[in-house]
Formats: structure tokens, C-alpha cells, sequence
């Protein structure tokens, strides 16, 4: 179901990957990242939203949030986020 925010979401998305800043950073994170989760302490593959991290930075606002993680379900603070960054 597509929601009236959707178009213009995709819209600014494909904007800002027009930016160098933007293209470096979903380049970077298209892929998933091996982390050491800090709960766990133990290896662990998380996916970046990659699309929401290019628009941020291409606004000047940088921000990651992970969409995917090996160690999920399990309790988890996103510590690991800090090592991406």
C-alpha cells in the first residue's frame, strides 16, 4: 500500500544520490557490515537502511539505523552502530 508520502520519499532519495557525499555513503552501506556486537560479544552482520544514511548525509543530518541484524532477535541497544560510523 503505498502511502501519500511515498512518492516524495523516493523522489528526494534519488535527488540526493546525486550528491558525491550521498553516493559515498550508500556505496558504503548497500552491503551488509560485519560488527562486533557489544551485548554479545561476538561476531555479528548488520544491514544499514543505506538509502535513509545517503539522504541524511547528503542533507547534512548523517544517520544509521540498521534494518537487519545475524544477532536479532535478541535484546539489543544498537552499540555496535557506533562502529560504523
Amino acid at each position: 500500500m503505498k502511502t501519500p508520502l511515498t512518492n516524495p520519499v523516493r523522489v528526494v532519495t534519488a535527488l540526493c544520490l546525486f550528491s558525491p557525499v550521498a553516493n559515498d555513503v550508500y556505496a558504503r552501506f548497500r552491503e551488509p557490515q560485519q560488527v562486533i556486537c557489544p551485548e554479545e560479544n561476538e561476531y555479528a552482520a548488520v544491514q544499514v537502511d543505506a538509502e535513509m544514511a545517503a539522504v541524511t548525509a547528503a542533507l547534512g543530518m548523517p544517520g544509521l539505523r540498521i534494518i537487519r541484524c545475524t544477532q536479532w532477535p535478541r535484546e539489543c541497544g544498537r552499540g555496535c552502530l557506533e562502529e560504523l560510523s
